[in-house]
């Protein structure tokens, strides 16, 4: 039985990787570049089910943690965190500096009281290693700007490796 929901849930997470796969694809599709090379194999599945993720709790943090289908192994939260559709790997998302609603926003003068709490959004992506801080900016306190969102990313770990790669395909090509 313990088998068969190892399988299911590798089968789960090849799904999930695959759909942020196609989504970069997508947003890069001018250069029409292919990221699975780069991404599918950086982080072997067993390694997934080795890490649990952490919620810290604190007196000074709303208690506000959503996660849907999505592989958190390895990651460290704090403050209010929404993970939808990604796969986060010993990833630390600090929201100790988020702004609770009535805040006020102060930047040259001006002063903009927050309708809504801060949140850290994470949607669609693939972060390895990544330290995702808060830190209050003022476009993100325009009414109606409510979550700080993460487009997909690739992170720094991908980004080396495909420059790698490319460098070896320009010297296989310089070579003949």
């Amino acid at each position: 039985m313990v088998e068969l929901r190892e399988v299911s849930s590798m089968k789960q997470l090849e799904k999930l990787i695959d759909r942020i796969i196609n989504r970069v694809n997508i947003n890069l599709r001018e250069p029409a570049f292919d990221v699975a090379p780069a991404i599918r194999d950086i982080i072997p599945p067993a390694q997934f089910g080795k890490f649990y993720a952490f919620y810290g709790l604190t007196s000074h943090h709303p208690l506000y943690f959503r996660f849907k289908c999505s592989s958190l192994a390895g990651s460290y939260f704090l403050g209010k965190c929404i993970v939808d559709y990604s796969v986060l790997y010993k990833s630390d998302i600090r929201g100790d500096e988020l702004k609770s609603k009535g805040q006020v926003f102060s930047n040259k003068g001006l002063e903009i009281p927050l309708h809504d709490d801060e949140v850290i959004h994470i949607k669609d992506s693939f972060l390895i290693k990544t330290l995702v801080h808060s830190f209050s900016l003022l476009h993100k306190q325009i009414p109606g700007w409510q979550v700080v969102r993460l487009v997909p990313a690739i992170c720094t770990a991908l980004w080396h490796r495909w420059v790698g790669a490319m460098i070896q395909v320009l010297q296989g090509m310089v070579r003949r």
